[in-house]
């Protein structure tokens, strides 16, 4: 009966070995320190992002209550250009690839908060792993971007150097009475209040002014 004994930790200290060796085979690390995401903006149609989380692949929920500031790209008008990269990020960033992430975000046009989810599936975590041939060496889709238009209209991609905006992730927005984690989250506690650039860029135009 000892013997038995001692041999179950053993045993159990062994498949636990085994699940562990398969995970991280199944799981492995990203062949770069970290990868990064940014927030962005159509030109004038001012956004800020005040709260982001995301659960990486090793299952740990990453938490961002200051998230890096929202910035504009202001060669995106009407629609998002087809090449858009920005490669700063200070807070912002993950050692392994998200399951899924969560953020809030206010839109100064809309004169509301919203609640956006997107979920990555296996295919972007194998993007994220994958080397890619490029002029400047191998490069990799280590850097997402992610914009938001007007309506809660949202877009997460990847791009290379000369490519085309590769579309990424299920994205789901909701607002108003439908705001769980984004509830009360918001950079304007004062209420909202519109720009002259903002005015200029929408007038003439039907909501919500672009194709996003």
């Amino acid at each position: 009966m000892t013997k038995f004994l001692l041999k179950v930790p053993i045993y159990y200290l062994f498949m636990l070995w085994v699940s562990f060796s398969y995970a991280k085979e199944k799981n492995p690390p990203l062949p770069y320190k970290n990868w990064s995401y940014v927030f962005i903006y159509p030109k004038a149609l001012f956004a800020e992002v005040t709260f982001v989380r995301f659960l990486d692949t090793d299952g740990y929920l990453n938490t961002n209550p200051l998230p890096d500031l929202t910035t504009e790209d202001r060669e995106s008008v009407n629609s998002w250009r087809r090449d858009i990269r920005r490669r700063s990020a200070i807070s912002n960033k993950g050692k392994m690839p998200p399951q899924w992430m969560q953020f809030c975000w206010d839109s100064l046009v809309d004169k509301k908060v919203y609640q956006t989810t997107i979920e990555f599936p296996p295919k972007v975590w194998s993007m994220m792993r994958t080397p890619m041939p490029a002029s400047i060496g191998p490069y990799f889709h280590d850097n997402m971007v992610i914009g938001l238009a007007p309506g809660g209209k949202v877009r997460a991609w990847f791009n290379m150097p000369g490519e085309n905006n590769i579309l990424i992730g299920d994205i789901k927005t909701v607002s108003d009475h439908e705001l769980t984690t984004c509830k009360n989250k918001t950079a304007f506690k004062n209420g909202y209040s519109s720009s002259q650039e903002l005015l200029s860029a929408i007038r003439g135009k039907t909501y919500p002014y672009g194709k996003w």
